[in-house]
């Protein structure tokens, strides 16, 4: 993949969440205080130094670079560790930092030359290829045609044959996969692990927002773009998930003596290879183990903030009490997405479905958690009796009230519904 294709697939993926240019200030009123803020200078600076290096990348005319040299965001990264470094608390120079970071990984020409490398080889290589028959030559693919023009006569066919054959004969030195791992340990991995410790304040900020400018965007007529929780959650996750393939690749023994079938069955050897196993301390300077000890907790971390956002984005979050009676695990899934639609600010609605809850202890405590978080409950009169003991529908309704929700609705079917919100229950 050329450095161009690269760099402008890791803007997109930013871009997609909605995070490559984040740097504006918040929406939040402004503090009454009157001693300005220490690191305002260097966040305003910040911010038109990233504002100007993407502009100059993204804006309608702009020619597309041919090395990472051409694209410089450091003056914006600097500025805003400087602000980090004053205030490590201060949520805008941590995603700043965050931002900026990944973007200057991402032209990092260390990464970009390994990526060029195996480019270049496999350009002139197939790997682990068996042996060429009079049926087969290198770089015609096998198998039954399909798509557009799939029984078109293959004219080309010589081309590649051609093409193929002289590619055979090149000499390019294979690159080795150690290589690859030393930059995924010693650049990639520190800055990953980075942008997840900032973004740590700054999702835990249910009120943390930015607003994109349009020249953040590269289009002056565009409008501002908002970006909020949600976004910031996401881009952690993705973090996680790549901190956590980052791990899997360092912690392994992939080197092989050659790319090809002999030099893989020589590395899978369970006697002599060395292939797919740990890395240690004593043969390679590196305790695969205690890389791999973290993958889980990374996995387990970006579930989690997937899970956050997904409720975050929601306008509310219904619960059934079938749903939570499923299983144990069906159980503490409905709670935790409860949980989080509550930090969040979401409004839960819940379905008791207690019909048998005298039945079951973890089903009564689960009920009950549901009801001191929900915003609105709507038992059947016998499931809010199940609940309270209550055969009058209007004590029923004013005792589940008094337990957390907003607004109970006892519903009597053919009857109507009693309902309570302030005051005293009506019955509709």
């Amino acid at each position: 993949m050329s450095f161009e294709l690269r760099s402008r697939l890791f803007l997109v993926i930013l871009l997609s969440m909605g995070l490559l240019f984040l740097s504006s200030c918040s929406d939040d009123p402004v503090d009454p205080d009157p001693d300005p803020d220490p690191i305002s200078e260097e966040l305003t600076a910040a911010k038109i130094a990233l504002e100007d290096a993407l502009y100059e990348y993204l804006e309608p005319e702009a020619v597309d670079p041919e090395t990472p040299d051409d694209i410089d965001f450091s003056a914006a990264e600097d500025l805003y560790r400087i602000a980090h470094n004053a205030s490590p608390t201060n949520t805008e120079a941590r995603f700043g930092l965050a931002v900026t970071s990944l973007l200057i990984l991402s032209l990092d020409p260390d990464v970009n030359a390994a990526f060029d490398d195996w480019e270049a080889y496999l350009d002139a290589n197939t790997p682990f290829e068996a042996d060429k028959s009079q049926g087969r030559h290198l770089g015609i693919p096998l198998g039954m045609p399909s798509g557009d023009g799939a029984f078109d006569l293959p004219f080309d066919i010589v081309t590649h044959t051609l093409m193929a054959n002289v590619k055979s004969t090149l000499q390019v030195i294979p690159p080795q996969i150690t290589t690859v791992q030393d930059i995924f340990q010693t650049v990639i991995l520190p800055r990953v692990e980075e942008v997840i410790a900032l973004l740590g304040p700054v999702c835990d900020d249910l009120d943390f927002e930015y607003m994109v400018s349009p020249r953040m965007q590269g289009d002056l007529d565009e409008d501002a773009a908002e970006i909020d929780r949600a976004d910031i959650l996401v881009l952690r996750a993705a973090n996680e998930l790549l901190a956590a393939g980052c791990h899997i690749i360092v912690a392994y023994d992939l080197q092989l003596p050659s790319y090809d079938g002999p030099g893989l069955l020589d590395g899978l050897n369970r006697d002599t290879g060395n292939m797919l196993r740990l890395r240690t301390m004593a043969e390679n300077g590196f305790d695969g183990g205690a890389s791999m000890a973290l993958v889980p907790t990374r996995f387990t971390d970006a579930v989690d903030d997937i899970d956050a956002a997904i409720i975050q984005s929601a306008a509310a979050l219904h619960v059934p009490g079938t749903t939570m009676q499923i299983s144990e695990s069906a159980m503490a899934a409905s709670l935790k997405a409860i949980r989080l639609a509550r930090e969040a600010g979401v409004v839960v609605s819940f379905d008791p479905n207690a019909r048998n809850i005298l039945g079951s202890q973890e089903t009564s405590r689960a009920t009950e958690e549901a009801l001191a978080c929900a915003d609105l409950i709507t038992p059947t009169l016998e499931e809010a009796t199940a609940i309270t003991g209550q055969t009058d529908p209007f004590a029923a309704a004013r005792e589940l009230r008094a337990r957390g929700p907003q607004l109970v609705a006892v519903t009597l079917a053919a009857d109507g519904a009693v309902l309570l919100a302030d005051g005293e229950p009506l019955l509709c």
